[in-house]
């Protein structure tokens, strides 16, 4: 019998979104639907106390799926001083300190990720820095076509889709580069967003 190929999961765990869809594909390896794979961990970049909303669904990933390691970090508690001028730095246009933290908060907790052949950002909200680029094969799904707004909380994407006028829209899957969302895309799927089920919606806007 082969070895599982091992995949990671990558999250926030923001809300209802990520947690079903976290769960929806943890259920689909377990039950042999997503082919000859395992999942060797769930990383969640923010530790217990910080989000009820994130609490809850790690709480239920452990109950229902007690066999997957879950590894809990904190982003946002990973030397915020450092950060908080990083992020002055690149607004100032000199992305190399924030680059340079991201180094380090991977650095502090890459030991506790186990080997992986692949790994799926679902919903994480934490860029990877080039460190993490480099020793990881990642790929993130972003919900927007390959030729929509790109470097953008999902939230920012639905808005500029709004403010355009869009009739569609998509969700892509990409490897993970240090550009935000620019990498080479694998997939995507494309859907009409002005359609007679949404029309009352569009007509309902300011």
């Amino acid at each position: 019998m082969s070895t599982p190929t091992p995949i990671g999961l990558f999250t926030t765990f923001t809300g209802p979104s990520s947690r079903d869809g976290i769960l929806a594909i943890v259920d689909a390896v377990r039950a042999g639907r997503a082919g000859d794979v395992a999942i060797a961990f769930v990383a969640v970049n923010r530790v217990a106390g910080e989000s009820a909303d994130t609490d809850a669904s790690v709480a239920e990933l452990a109950a229902r799926f007690p066999e997957v390691e879950i590894v809990r970090t904190s982003a946002v508690r990973h030397a915020p001083a450092q950060r908080k001028a990083a992020r002055a730095a690149e607004a100032a246009g000199d992305p190399g300190p924030l680059q340079a933290w991201r180094d380090d908060y991977y650095a502090a907790h890459r030991d506790r990720l186990p080997p992986t052949a692949l790994d799926f950002l679902l919903g994480d909200m934490w860029i990877w820095g080039p460190r993490a680029c480099a020793e990881r094969r990642g790929v993130n799904l972003h919900p927007a076509l390959p030729w929509g707004p790109l470097g953008k909380m999902w939230f920012d994407v639905i808005w500029d889709l709004i403010a355009a006028r869009a009739t569609e829209s998509g969700a892509m899957l990409h490897r993970v580069i240090v550009e935000v969302d620019e990498g080479p895309v694998v997939s995507y799927c494309r859907f009409g967003i002005a359609t007679p089920e949404l029309a009352p919606l569009w007509d309902a806007l300011p």
